[in-house]
């Protein structure tokens, strides 16, 4: 018999194929995928934005800036909560770089306040960037927000590139004007991500995914230097804002003030942190398992009625206590302890 047309063979539904061998090999495949995906939670992310006179095109009412702006106040407390080991730095630019700001309490609408003017020079953001980021031993990406079609450069972008790959830097583009290619080549050829927007919600949720730690596929890994600075209530001069604090953080090594954690030691590049930071940041590499319900109990910590039950200490904990857990801490503060 003639082999039949695949319109003439017999309907068949294989999503209903619930075979215990494919349910095995999905599992299998999915264990593997996991436990080889790393997470660079030591990050420095490095936002270019776009200041020429594109930014306040009204494709999105009222215009790109205003939208930007907005959409960044919610993304620098996002960022910092979800890396709490990390950095977070500005470089706005036109045709030369015009500002540059690193700092956890920055006024997003004085970085953008002023009108967009002349026009937009990738390679001049690029290579201030690379100064700015070469040295560090972080996990290295550059964000630019652009709303520019075009860029007029000195030279050509190899260098440039080179440089990126050299330095182990990932570029990812949020193309406000459309997909041009030159943005997605680079984005590609640094295994960076790139997006084009559809509308205000599509931009705020691309925000939020960047918001997450990346990826680590490096082969090479590097130590960090780490501080746990102690409080002081000394009135001294805090040496990231040169401003005299009542209240702030010595750092371990050369005793240098900072005013808030996390933060990099400006005198002796110490990354200084607290304990409730790095357990925060641990929580993508070794999360902590959801609590199993339970009928009856007393929550360990508030002394109300419980739910749910830590597998390993067997402790009780009440509804609001274990969103505390998970949320907040992302560790079961009994089964750190060393009697239980």
């Amino acid at each position: 018999m003639a082999k039949q047309f695949s319109w003439e063979q017999e309907y068949k539904r294989t999503w209903e194929d619930r075979s215990d061998k494919k349910v095995h090999e999905f599992n299998m495949e999915a264990e593997t995928f996991y436990s080889n995906n790393r997470k660079g939670i030591v990050r420095h992310l490095h936002v270019i934005i776009d200041v020429s006179e594109a930014i306040d095109k009204s494709d999105f009412l009222p215009t790109f800036r205003t939208n930007v702006a907005r959409i960044l106040e919610e993304f620098i407390p996002s960022f910092y909560n979800e890396n709490p080991l990390s950095t977070l730095s500005f470089l706005s630019t036109r045709d030369v770089c015009v500002k540059y700001i690193s700092s956890m309490d920055m006024d997003v609408h004085a970085f953008l306040g002023q009108t967009g003017s002349k026009w937009f020079s990738l390679l001049n953001g690029l290579e201030g960037s690379i100064e700015i980021m070469r040295n560090t031993m972080h996990v290295k990406e550059i964000l630019v927000i652009v709303a520019s079609t075009s860029t007029r450069d000195p030279h050509g972008y190899t260098e440039v590139l080179n440089k990126l790959k050299t330095y182990n830097i990932k570029v990812h583009f949020i193309s406000l004007c459309g997909e041009l290619t030159l943005y997605k080549s680079i984005s590609k050829a640094t295994g960076g991500r790139f997006y084009v927007p559809v509308d205000v919600g599509h931009l705020s949720m691309i925000m939020k995914e960047l918001s997450h730690p990346t990826d680590f596929n490096g082969t090479t890994l590097s130590l960090v230097k780490i501080g746990f600075p102690l409080p002081t209530i000394e009135s001294s001069v805090c040496s990231c804002h040169l401003e005299m604090k009542s209240i702030g953080y010595e750092c371990p090594v050369c005793k240098t003030m900072v005013c808030s954690l996390p933060t990099s030691c400006p005198i002796c590049g110490t990354q200084l942190v607290s304990t409730l930071n790095l357990s925060k940041s641990l929580r993508f590499l070794y999360p902590l398992k959801p609590f199993i319900e339970k009928a009856e109990g007393i929550c360990r910590i508030c002394r109300d009625k419980g739910a749910y039950q830590c597998e390993l200490c067997k402790s009780t904990f009440c509804s609001y206590c274990n969103g505390l857990a998970h949320n907040t801490l992302s560790f079961c503060i009994y089964c750190e302890l060393p009697h239980n």
